[in-house]
Parts: structure tokens; sequence; C-alpha cells
């Protein structure tokens, strides 16, 4: 673990998802006051058996909205395995969901030349895709019938999730995903002006968090004219680049 973790509280799951599922219902089941024996054991239920509670997910908006508003990397790995279904094989699952995800692409017409997918969320060293196959995917889902369902779930700049404290001048209108990891930050997204337009960009450099001034900058100056002024950025990336 990196030294930013130290003297933090990390959450780790030591079970099986069948243990996991077992100990988690004898612990809710004693905090309501119930009494559970041990060897507790997992079954299909016979055909005759009784529903004594019942419990329904949030609807499939809202969880892309958490995810896409706070970049939640545990959930857009859990949405990318659940295109495989139901295996048990994390690995075959894996692969199975690679496989389907750059199925729908090619056939809503954008080019994967060049896409790599792992586990499907931010956290990977390993995958890979461009800024114009971004840009395309962002295309697709504008001009598609969940046009207006998918631009909610994203961040509002200067308002709520990972941009509330970020692009505060151009408002309600700039809506961005970002991504976040060591060497690496990027927005992509939409400007919903007068002239709508798609926004994409990705930094790769060790000094890429020096560069997030220059980054809401230049997103900045391609929404709006004079947008470059708002950021005040104490040097250009011209400048540290030849520092």
């Amino acid at each position: 673990l990196p030294e930013s973790c130290l003297g933090k509280e990390l959450y780790l799951n030591m079970y099986s998802m069948k243990e996991y599922v077992g100990k988690s219902f004898v612990n809710q089941w004693r905090q309501q006051g119930g009494t559970v024996s041990d060897g507790l054991t997992t079954g299909v239920a016979p055909h005759d058996a009784h529903v004594l509670a019942s419990h329904q997910s949030k609807p499939l908006t809202d969880i892309l909205t958490d995810m896409n508003k706070h970049s939640n990397n545990l959930i857009a790995r859990s949405v990318f395995l659940k295109f495989a279904g139901n295996m048990s094989d994390y690995k075959l699952a894996q692969a199975k969901a690679a496989s389907i995800v750059k199925s729908e692409l090619a056939v809503a017409g954008i080019n994967t030349e060049g896409l790599v997918l792992e586990n499907g969320s931010g956290l990977s060293r390993v995958e890979r895709l461009n800024a114009r196959m971004m840009a395309q995917m962002l295309e697709k889902a504008y001009f598609s019938p969940f046009k207006n369902e998918f631009i909610s779930t994203l961040p509002i700049a200067g308002k709520d999730g990972t941009l509330k404290t970020r692009l505060k001048q151009p408002g309600e209108n700039l809506r961005l995903k970002t991504g976040t990891l060591k060497d690496v930050r990027a927005l992509a997204g939409y400007w919903l002006g007068e002239k709508p337009l798609l926004v994409v960009v990705i930094i790769n450099s060790q000094k890429s968090t020096d560069y997030l001034r220059d980054l809401d900058k230049l997103v900045s100056k391609i929404v709006q004219p004079g947008g470059d002024h708002w950021i005040d950025a104490k040097a250009s990336c011209m400048i540290r680049y030849q520092a």
C-alpha cells in the first residue's frame, strides 16, 4: 500500500460470496432480535416456500448516477462484470464481459481498435482507449434514446460530485466525468450551451497533478469565449514542461 494510505481505514472483504452473504444475514437477523443456530447453510428454496421479506435495489439510473457523480470504481467494476451474468469464475467473467462490451460498441459503429479492458473501472494500468474513441462513445450516447438519463448521471461543474469545487464559472451547462490515476488526469462529457460540444481531454504525464489548473483552463477556453481567463494558472504548461 502507498504511504498515503497510512492511518486511513480500509474496508476489505475477506470472505467468499457464499460466506459473506451468510454472515451478513446472520448479523442482520441478530441485530433485529432474532436467533440463529450454528451451521447456517444455503440451498434451493422449496416450491411451497413463503417470502418473509424482500428488497429491491436502486433503479439502474440511480446506480449509474452514484457511479459517475462520485467516480465509484467498485460500482463500475460490478456493472462491468454483470454483463457476464452470474459466472463464478472471475477470469472467465472478466473475459466475457470485455467481449460483450466490445461487441456492443462495434455494433454502435464505434471503432474499438486499441481498446483494452481489464476490470471495467478506472483502477487499472492495463486498460487503454484514446480520446477519439471516447468522443465517439459520447456522440452515440448524445443521439441515443437514453441521452437525458445518461447526461443526468454526470457531475455538474461547480455543483456536485467530483466537480463540486471545479469549473464553477461555466455552470450547469458543463457535465463532465473526471478520471484520476497516478500520472493520469482526464475529463470527458458535454457542454450543453447554445452550441453543444463534446469535451474530451486526457493527460498522461508524471506531472499530471501539476497540470490540473491548466486542464480546467483549457476546458473553460473550449466551451466559452474568454473562458481561459477564469482559471488562474500560475504557470503555463510550456513553462512547466521546460522546467
